[in-house]
């Protein structure tokens, strides 16, 4: 998913932990293993189909797919905290408040660390590849207006990172405006994807439109505002799926785009989380 430098990608080119689970990799104890779809489909070689390269960030491309890293390989990452704070999902200030950060490690082990949310902090022992999931988890996120929030980064990449928070209040206003309005249900995820020409990512993507089985409803941009009728990206190539059914331990759920590409990505989702993710396409 990149604005910048340090947004993340769901490249196509794309693809609260509790307290006894662990955010990416079950623990001995967990209720629930750790699930995965199963495997994407085959692209049929008709118009516009396109097969999904891995997640990834910093300007991966669909030539990325062919590389394997070890699954030891590890590196470190030092990341700072930005909060989203408007419905455009590229404006971003400091989130200056304590946060729990979570990475996919190097050898299947998670890696933790605390973070005051105003300074870098650095994770050690990271896996290298162009789809490891981070996760954000505000220590207060009720009180501090920050949803806990999951997104793909490109760690092939050295080079210091910005992970995010998302404002609930952004997906509340968004939500109260629609048609047929709704609110973030406790136990759902929420999944925010903006289209961008893999060619030029400051230019968004329109006319895309998605679908993930037992999700509420789909949200798109539209013309400076939000709808859950006109059932395609508008002139920012914002999509919400929003109310996903998710559990408390996080897994990768499918999604269907379809308009200038047909392809599937895929998303990790917890339930009380917000995935975010920027998906270039080429077409």
């Amino acid at each position: 998913m990149s604005v910048g430098s340090s947004a993340r990608s769901l490249d196509v080119a794309v693809g609260l932990a509790s307290a006894a689970c662990a955010l990416f990799f079950g623990v001995p104890g967990c209720q629930q293993p750790r699930e995965h779809p199963a495997a994407l489909p085959q692209c049929d070689g008709g118009p516009g189909c396109v097969e999904p390269p891995p997640l990834g960030s910093g300007g991966a491309t669909g030539a990325d797919r062919v590389v394997e890293v070890p699954a030891d390989q590890r590196t470190n990452v030092t990341a700072e905290v930005m909060r989203i704070t408007r419905e455009d999902f590229t404006s971003t200030s400091p989130f200056g408040e304590p946060v729990e950060i979570r990475a996919e490690g190097a050898g299947g082990v998670e890696v933790v660390a605390q973070s005051d949310g105003t300074n870098p902090v650095e994770l050690e022992n990271v896996a290298v590849g162009p789809q490891v999931w981070f996760g954000v988890f505000p220590t207060n996120p009720a009180s501090v207006d920050a949803m806990p929030t999951i997104e793909p980064l490109d760690t092939r990449v050295s080079r210091d990172v910005e992970l995010h928070v998302i404002a609930g209040s952004v997906l509340d206003q968004i939500y109260d405006v629609l048609t047929n309005p709704t609110t973030r249900a406790p136990g759902a995820a929420q999944v925010v994807l903006r289209f961008v020409l893999a060619s030029d990512r400051t230019r968004p993507v329109s006319g895309v439109s998605v679908h993930a089985d037992n999700a509420e409803t789909f949200v798109y941009d539209a013309a400076g505002s939000y709808s859950d009728v006109t059932g395609a990206t508008g002139p920012a190539g914002v999509a919400i799926v929003a109310n996903l059914a998710a559990g408390a331990v996080a897994r990768d759920v499918p999604i269907a785009i379809s308009g200038p590409v047909s392809t599937l990505v895929e998303a990790r989702v917890l339930a009380g989380a917000v995935t975010f993710g920027e998906v270039p396409l080429t077409f």
